[in-house]
């Protein structure tokens, strides 16, 4: 996803890089904090995906999470919340319904 921060738009998506910036920066694990998600530790996950995806795109970014949370507002925070929520469920459905293929594979073996 894109997000628009002060007049300049950067990539913000999350990555195994911003699991690992959330983690030093909170001392938890992101599964961990998931169940309690503060308005703050969300802040900090939208800072590490920011800086990680601005990373891996080769986009700078010289914001500190304080400048990035200064220029955003509910609106946003809640936006990003729910693309993050969007991917985790379609995460999901793909681990719960195997390919066809791989069913297909197991009944041929089973025969």
């Amino acid at each position: 996803m894109k997000m628009k921060i002060g007049d300049r738009e950067y990539p913000m998506r999350l990555t195994l890089g911003a699991m690992l910036r959330f983690r030093r920066e909170t001392g938890k694990e992101l599964n961990e904090a998931e169940a309690d998600m503060s308005m703050t530790m969300l802040i900090v996950l939208m800072w590490c995906c920011l800086v990680s995806a601005c990373q891996a795109d080769g986009v700078e970014c010289d914001l500190t999470m304080e400048q990035m949370a200064d220029r955003l507002d509910v609106k946003d925070v809640n936006r990003f919340s729910s693309q993050l929520s969007q991917g985790q469920s379609a995460e999901a459905k793909k681990k719960e319904s195997p390919p066809e293929a791989a069913e297909e594979t197991a009944e041929a073996s089973s025969t």
